[in-house]
């Protein structure tokens, strides 16, 4: 699976960073291809997106179910497509790294296992990259103006 992550620092304190990214709707708007949210309960949403890996493009709804939440530093999730074949997890940490700034870690692995896998996957493995570092580039810029 091929898996990726990227580190940021945010100019704000840990607390401030936390109370941020403990709202999952928060984050959800700052996928790359975001189109909705919706949450099930506490522990469980989807996040419906357009994907576009290559030469495919597609809209796909993802069930995100949290198995791990540590207060204040880290968030575990599981993906599985709904509509297509894909699965994944991922997690956020953060961490104080000064009095008034913080270490935010974001990692993200996804793999196809549809009928194209083979070649969704090796697009996958070029195009991870940019969509975690917008990603957390987006949370960084989002925390900070918050």
């Amino acid at each position: 699976m091929p898996t990726v992550n990227h580190t940021v620092s945010v100019q704000r304190p840990l607390s401030h960073t936390w109370d941020f990214v403990k709202e999952t709707g928060n984050w959800a708007t700052l996928l790359p291809g975001y189109q909705s949210y919706e949450k099930i309960d506490d522990r469980t949403f989807r996040w419906k997106m357009k994907a576009d890996i290559g030469m495919f493009s597609r809209v796909i709804t993802l069930r995100v179910d949290i198995v791990e939440w540590d207060e204040g530093r880290h968030v575990r999730f599981l993906l599985q497509g709904e509509d297509e074949g894909v699965k994944g997890e991922g997690s956020l940490d953060i961490a104080a790294s000064g009095e008034n700034e913080t270490a935010l870690r974001v990692e993200l692995g996804l793999e196809s296992t549809g009928t194209f896998a083979s070649i969704v996957n090796a697009f996958l493995d070029k195009v991870l990259a940019g969509w975690v570092q917008q990603f957390a580039e987006g949370l960084k810029a989002k925390v900070e103006s918050a």
